[in-house]
């Protein structure tokens, strides 16, 4: 969805995606992309109206369809390599959870239905007043842009962000 919005539909990055945190209790949700400085705030408003969207609306079925075919066809991949086999047995063993959890996976997408979808979206995905940006680039140039979205706090590249947050906090009182 966001792809099809921030690049097919407007071009305003040659991609982008987004990673949620698959944890016990919701968790992270990170979209990264890249786009022009000058088109940073559209991006960003797209970006944010999608996941609005998505939260309210769910996905349709025709999505879900292509969703479950795209998941299902990439899971072998995701088991080409000792590593990664290794790696997802790691997985089964910190979650406890059984081997089914790996043998059985594609078999339990093919069955979730919408209502699982939406009801899980809104559970786990943040509405967009509850997120914090992370913007990356010329500060004096995204600066105005960043401010729109609430209080800004600037680290140069390779300073611990906290080391930051505290100055700017300091700076605030």
């Amino acid at each position: 969805m966001l792809n099809s919005e921030l690049r097919t539909r407007t071009g305003l990055t040659y991609g982008v995606r987004s990673l949620l945190g698959r944890h016990r209790q919701p968790g992270s949700l990170a979209i990264v992309s890249f786009t022009k400085t000058e088109s940073t705030q559209q991006a960003i408003d797209l970006a944010l109206e999608v996941l609005s969207k998505f939260r309210a609306a769910g996905l349709d079925s025709s999505v879900l369809a292509s969703v479950k075919s795209y998941v299902t066809g990439l899971f072998p991949y995701a088991l080409e390599t000792g590593d990664q086999i290794a790696s997802r047995l790691a997985d089964l063993s910190f979650y406890a959870l059984p081997e089914s959890e790996v043998t059985g996976y594609s078999d339990r997408v093919r069955t979730v239905d919408r209502a699982q979808v939406n009801r899980v979206a809104r559970r786990v995905y943040p509405d967009a007043k509850d997120l914090t940006l992370v913007l990356i680039g010329n500060a004096s140039n995204i600066r105005p842009v960043a401010k729109r979205y609430g209080p800004v706090v600037e680290a140069r590249f390779g300073e611990p962000i906290l080391t930051a947050t505290r100055a700017a906090l300091e700076r605030a009182r």
